[in-house]
């Protein structure tokens, strides 16, 4: 057989290779049930929601973030905050998977999400999150879980 003929640090590097490929096809971006949540969480769905920071949408997303992602500024469209939303989750997604070679959590969305750069520094340990950051992820999971079964 062909592949017995390979060194043993090929037959390995191969096996990597293929192991991180399964990861990455199972690779998804947030779904509509997580975003529906996301949105419920930050605004309660109010599309003229504006956050203490200046946030925008019914997902509170800070203006250079929303500049970052689209040109629009119609930030009560809930399609175009849906879009932009979808991005940035699929932009941490991504990262996270990078760097723990699996999707993350609901609760791990959240801090995606919520306080991605202060997550990674943490190199996405969950424990090492601040209990108040943990129960309103905690909420978060819940509102998304309760969405999920709601669509089956």
């Amino acid at each position: 057989m062909m592949v017995s003929r390979l060194p043993h640090s090929r037959i390995l590097l191969l096996i990597m290779v293929a192991s991180l490929a399964c990861v990455f096809a199972k690779a998804r971006a947030a779904t509509i049930s997580q975003l529906n949540a996301l949105s419920e969480f930050e605004s309660h769905n109010n599309d003229r929601a504006r956050g203490k920071g200046g946030e925008l949408s019914r997902f509170q997303i800070p203006p250079k973030v929303w500049a970052h992602y689209t040109s629009s500024r119609d930030y009560t469209n809930a399609a175009v905050a849906r879009g932009v939303a979808a991005r940035i989750c699929q932009e941490q997604e991504q990262g996270f998977r990078r760097a723990t070679r699996r999707n993350p959590t609901n609760q791990e969305l959240f801090l995606l999400w919520a306080a991605p750069s202060k997550f990674r520094s943490m190199h996405y340990q969950y424990s090492r999150v601040s209990s108040g950051t943990r129960k309103n992820a905690e909420r978060f999971a819940a509102i998304a879980n309760s969405r999920m079964v709601a669509r089956r």
